[in-house]
């Protein structure tokens, strides 16, 4: 990665992303996971922005996971950014889970169908 320049970065974060994550858990230290979080976060950014919601949460919540709770005092930046990021990426996933299961219930034919979807609703 420190071989990569920064445009290319940019263009290739979801490989470097995905390399890393596999290896995520031998990283020791707290800056190494802070900036594989913080490259997750990008990763993050940018599979929302292409409205994949579903790949954004993969690489939030892999980031997420290499922080911890004192990361909120020292790199609060980061900690609020992932969780915000984590928050919309659900609340729209949430959004789209909700209006599939309205286009399934306008197409059901029988109520044990529509039973099935109203109860994964509430």
């Amino acid at each position: 990665m420190e071989h990569t320049p920064e445009e290319k970065r940019e263009e290739a974060i979801f490989e470097i992303v995905n390399q890393l994550n596999r290896g995520s858990h031998l990283i020791a230290s707290v800056e190494e996971r802070e900036r594989v979080a913080d490259l997750n976060l990008i990763a993050g950014r940018r599979a929302k922005a292409s409205t994949a919601y579903d790949s954004a949460l993969k690489y939030l919540r892999a980031g997420r996971a290499l922080l911890t709770e004192e990361t909120w005092q020292h790199n609060y930046k980061l900690m609020f950014a992932t969780e915000y990021l984590m928050a919309e990426c659900e609340l729209l996933t949430a959004d789209k889970l909700r209006m599939l299961q309205r286009e399934c219930l306008s197409h059901i034919a029988a109520d044990r169908e529509a039973k099935k979807v109203e109860l994964r609703q509430a």
